[in-house]
């Protein structure tokens, strides 16, 4: 591919204006400082100021759920930034102390640590902030010159790294919003350590959905930089009786619309134009931001009035800042249009044509919001090009296609598909019609370009994955509502995962390799398409809900597989495995002998020790979850699933084209089954205990010829209120048996189930896996 020269373009400068009173104790004048590049100078350039320096003895800074207590040592504060002290570094002894204020994060502080509270020495603390800590602790110390000091230098020139990238001149955009601001707005940055290359961070920023961090150091090696989340929670006072803190939305903009026009060149070099409409969320605001893949190098920037805007862009850094041409107004609606171009689509050895980054190659802001697109794409016309939205027009002129999609409604993410394809139609009645576009070439060598032997393709592949999606689509159609689609795309991918688009996903190369025989893949195609339903159709509210789409879009292909191939065993096999692993994890979590945490923590399940376990905990348990909600909602006596169909149907229909909360789903079970389910969601979802059952049975004959199966029960490893229904299948042999569900809320039970006219064989505990436990057969005593 053709490379581009990065030029280096003098920006005009940046203005800071800072507040008429200042709650730093300091003077504030007017300052200038050039572009962002020195911005980020200025900030990585940060040095001790050893003319202000001093001693200290007991003294207390508390922020939130922390207390940092400097014991006694030096202090030094740093040196300006625009004009304004935002920083300082202690060297000397020191104790932190946080206390999360929620059960559910101070159980997470657990896992980690053993303890609910994080005590740590410390002899390094780094301090970055936006809110009153300089007038605090000049009022408690006195500032005199002092000797230089190498190691507070070396400390802080470690600390920066955490903060920013040279490489890309990158620096946190949470620091640099805080900086920026009008006033000071309550940012607060504690880094503090004993050891210096196993630090920890405290952190406040206001522009959070969930403002509090606590973080340590991450795993991923001796020259990594990066903290990851401990803890994570909102400030005190946000923690009011009633208050629905999902709803928050911290984005300092709102993006309405884009129209975007992208063209690919024959040797697959890639560059668009993108007008992005949007308002401000916040008053006054000089400075933007919006990312972009890393690769992406901007030519230029204008706004609606013509104006040529200031703007700062690493080709190594995924964020573009853009100087606004006077102070936002919450109420106006603008438009920037951009230029850029970069390095997003590649062919490999294997002949496989890639996008680096399906959902960055255009500008965005804020996680997940949704707006309106209007789409045209030039592409040559040896490739197949399909996209996100409804295609309006398509024509072709010397070699190229160009064809124009809109969205009619919002969506939060955008992508397209290029390559080499052979395009293999479905028309079914039930459906909109379906195009799978599978590779013409990569499969010829993929084995070889892997590194992987034996790898072959099957036969007619793009008709088994056709007819998966297909019957998938009809299946969930049925079960759950209408798909609002009116065309459906899946494109193939050199990738060993799965994405999806309104109208179009994206699938492994490896399910096009050979359908497994286990039902692995019709679980993997059904659970891509399910996202039309969980994840696109019904959005999630924040990180805590993700498992209402990636959990619920597993179980969905899971579903899908049992009814389509008609198999029990498979279905129930992939439950087991999923099982073995969740159970596996309750002691060691690959070795490191941490537990994973609840469903509710989302993403943040994941730590660098413990990297399967958003996989193993928003996937699998989370459809865990959904099959025991099934199982609880069947009716034993007619196996008659109704209750479980419309409850699915229900929650879909009544939040199609919203976010869903794990309340709002809890709401809606609670109407199905018609009572108070917070007990189930406080243990499968918000809690981590799973249940081991001890059981042992005898059957006894009564005087009138009938038969007395009696159960006893022993409930371990969790609280003694845990409660559960239990399916039980009494085999009376011949192929005779019945369902019952008995309902276990104590340590040890004691069971007498109805009398029974043919003398039992056998019983089955925990039939039709109804609960993720685990079950041992005992002797009865």
């Amino acid at each position: 591919m053709r490379r581009y020269l990065l030029l280096l373009v003098v920006l005009p400068i940046l203005l800071w204006r800072p507040p008429l009173t200042a709650q730093t104790g300091e003077s504030f004048q007017r300052k200038v400082i050039t572009n962002y590049e020195m911005l980020y100078m200025q900030l990585m350039g940060l040095q001790p100021d050893f003319s202000r320096s001093a001693r200290v003895e007991n003294i207390s800074i508390a922020r939130e759920a922390a207390r940092f207590d400097l014991q006694e040592g030096e202090l030094y504060l740093l040196t300006p930034v625009l004009g304004k002290t935002i920083g300082a570094v202690f060297l000397g002894k020191g104790i932190a102390s946080i206390t999360p204020p929620t059960q559910i994060e101070q159980e997470q502080l657990y896992r980690f640590y053993k303890s609910t509270t994080l005590e740590k020495e410390f002899t390094m603390l780094f301090l970055l902030f936006a809110d009153a800590t300089l007038t605090e602790l000049q009022k408690k110390l006195t500032f005199t010159e002092g000797e230089p000091n190498k190691t507070a230098r070396d400390h802080l020139e470690y600390c920066l790294k955490y903060l920013g990238n040279r490489k890309g001149n990158y620096f946190s955009t949470g620091a640099i919003n805080a900086i920026l601001a009008n006033e000071p707005n309550g940012f607060f940055y504690a880094h503090f350590s004993k050891k210096k290359k196993d630090p920890f961070c405290f952190r406040i920023d206001p522009d959070a959905v969930e403002e509090v961090r606590l973080m340590r150091r991450a795993n991923r090696g001796p020259f990594s930089h990066q903290f990851e989340t401990v803890c994570q929670f909102h400030k005190q006072a946000d923690y009011l009786p009633g208050k629905d803190l999902s709803n928050e939305n911290k984005d300092l903009l709102k993006i309405i619309h884009y129209q975007i026009e992208s063209t690919i060149k024959d040797n697959l070099d890639f560059s668009a134009v993108a007008q992005v409409e949007f308002t401000a969320r916040q008053a006054g605001l000089n400075w933007i931001y919006f990312t972009l893949f890393s690769d992406m190098i901007v030519d230029s920037v204008f706004w609606d009035n013509g104006a040529k805007a200031t703007y700062f862009k690493h080709k190594h850094n995924p964020i573009l800042w853009i100087r606004c041409d006077e102070p936002l107004d919450p109420f106006s609606i603008r438009t920037i249009k951009l230029f850029y171009h970069g390095d997003l689509i590649d062919r490999n050895e294997a002949a496989w044509i890639y996008i680096k980054n399906s959902t960055g190659w255009y500008p965005r802001h804020g996680a997940r919001r949704p707006a309106t697109f209007e789409l045209t794409f030039h592409t040559p016309t040896k490739y197949s090009f399909v996209s996100v939205g409804k295609k309006l027009s398509s024509q072709t002129e010397k070699k190229v296609l160009t064809t124009r999609w809109v969205t009619p409604e919002p969506i939060r993410n955008a992508s397209f598909n290029i390559g080499d394809y052979k395009k293999y139609q479905i028309t079914d009645d039930r459906i909109p019609p379906v195009t799978v576009y599978m590779s013409e070439g990569g499969h010829m060598d993929i084995g070889h370009a892997l590194g992987v032997a034996g790898i072959t393709s099957g036969k007619s592949m793009e008709k088994q994955v056709g007819a998966d999606v297909a019957n998938s689509l009809a299946f969930f159609q049925h079960v759950f509502g209408p798909v609002s689609v009116e065309q459906f795309y899946a494109t193939e991918t050199p990738y060993l995962h799965g994405l999806a688009f309104p109208g179009l996903i994206h699938l492994a190369w490896t399910t096009f390799q050979r359908t497994s025989e286990k039902g692995y893949d019709e679980v993997f195609r059904g659970h891509e398409v399910a996202h039309q339903w969980w994840g696109i159709g019904v959005d999630f509210k924040t990180y805590h809900d993700q498992w209402l789409s990636e959990g619920f879009a597993t179980y969905a292909g899971l579903w899908y597989m049992q009814t389509a191939l008609q198999n029990n065993k498979k279905f129930f096999n992939i439950l087991k495995e999923y099982r073995r692993d969740i159970l596996g994890n309750r002691k060691f979590t690959f070795g490191s002998g941490q537990e994973a945490g609840p469903i509710w923590l989302g993403y943040r399940t994941q730590s660098s020790k413990t990297e399967g376990d958003y996989n193993l905990i928003i996937y699998k348990k989370g459809a865990w979850v959904l099959h025991i909600l099934r199982n609880m909602m069947l009716d034993l006596k007619t196996m008659n699933e109704d209750k479980f169909t419309n409850l699915m149907r229900d929650f879909y229909q009544t939040f199609r084209g919203k976010k869903a909360s794990t309340e709002d789903f809890r709401r809606t079970v609670e109407k199905h089954v018609g009572g108070d389910m917070k007990w189930f969601f406080k243990q499968w979802v918000y809690g981590t205990d799973l249940p081991t059952y001890r059981y042992s049975y005898r059957v006894q004959k009564q005087e009138d010829g009938k038969y007395l199966l009696h159960l006893r029960v022993k409930q371990e490893n969790v609280p003694g209120d845990f409660a559960m229904y239990m399916n039980l299948k009494v085999d009376f042999g011949k192929k005779r048996y019945v369902y019952l569900r008995v309902f276990i809320n104590k340590p040890e039970e004691d069971i007498a189930l109805p009398l029974m006219p043919i003398k039992p064989k056998k019983l089955e505990f925990n039939a039709l896996e109804s609960v993720l436990c685990e079950v041992k057969h005992e002797k009865w005593k």
